[in-house]
């Protein structure tokens, strides 16, 4: 498969679940936009992202709004999994089907330096711990973590393992895994003024936009 056929796969993708959707060229490829706002770079191998992308794309989601994604298939050394997500220079990295999974609100696992985590509701773990009247220690012992591990996840200090997470819903029977979100940082202040063809592309879709000043892309 080509590039452009990839991209005119997802296109036809967004355009059968009524997203608006136009073409880019330059950092990203495409803007789709419904109850949310994205800009994709698609790619089929990503290591051909480069950092000035990611750049670009982070600041014009933090001025617009807008969500940025690498959507790819593979790298040099793997070829990627469906439903985790990845990371390439802080931007969100998934498969087509994972990201379509995401927009229609699935659970996806993210990956961190080779090792999938997942977010959890902590003070659910922690509440049905102590309902069944178990102390830190003999949790930790039957899911085979330090009880030093199983403190630092109820007290959001850090995100489990995947495989971890599995073995804590099992033992306590209850659900945990939050699913991924699309949360995004409004900006407060704005300089009047447009970005040229990109200030465009974003008013046809509504999406309301300004230049300001020492901004590092053009």
């Amino acid at each position: 498969m080509m590039k452009l056929g990839l991209v005119q796969r997802i296109k036809r993708l967004f355009e059968k679940r009524n997203f608006k959707v136009l073409d880019c060229k330059g950092c990203f490829d495409l803007i789709a936009k419904k109850d949310k706002t994205f800009i994709l770079k698609i790619l089929l191998n990503a290591d051909a992202f480069k950092a000035e992308y990611a750049r670009s794309m982070s600041n014009i989601g933090y001025f617009t709004g807008a969500k940025p994604f690498l959507i790819s298939l593979r790298s040099n050394r793997t070829k990627f999994l469906n439903r985790v997500i990845y990371q390439r220079f802080n931007i969100p990295l998934v498969t087509p089907k994972t990201f379509f999974e995401l927009v229609e609100g699935r659970k996806v696992k993210v990956a961190k330096k080779g090792k999938i985590l997942v977010e959890i509701d902590a003070e659910k773990l922690k509440r049905k711990r102590q309902e069944l009247n178990l102390s830190l220690a003999q949790l930790s012992k039957k899911i085979g973590i330090s009880k030093k591990a199983l403190y630092e996840i109820e007290n959001r200090r850090k995100k489990p393992l995947y495989e971890t997470a599995k073995k804590i819903e099992k033992v306590l029977r209850i659900r945990l895994m939050k699913q991924a979100n699309f949360r995004v940082e409004k900006m407060v202040e704005k300089e009047k003024g447009k970005i040229g063809f990109l200030s465009k592309k974003l008013e046809e879709l509504g999406i309301e936009n300004c230049a300001v000043k020492f901004s590092p892309f053009e």
